[in-house]
């Protein structure tokens, strides 16, 4: 614990940074959020319908379409 150098007390937990994600994310940044690798987020656009949509030669994920597409698999596996 670390302590104040004046008075002497216990200085206040800091609370862990939350990071935020902005609207449209990279693979990149999706795959920071998800904690998966890059090659593992590609196989879910391939084979598991995350959606996605393309700038260019570049893959982008809305991240409202993510979460909703995450709901829905959670929906999924508490059916099955």
């Amino acid at each position: 614990a670390k302590f104040c150098f004046e008075c002497g007390k216990p200085l206040p937990k800091k609370e862990p940074e939350i990071k935020s994600y902005p609207p449209i994310m990279t693979i990149s940044q999706t795959a920071e959020f998800l904690s998966v690798s890059k090659s593992t987020l590609y196989r879910m656009i391939r084979e598991e319908g995350l959606p996605w949509f393309g700038i260019g030669s570049h893959k982008r994920i809305i991240f409202d379409e993510l979460m909703a597409w995450s709901k829905s698999k959670q929906q999924v596996l508490k059916g099955a």
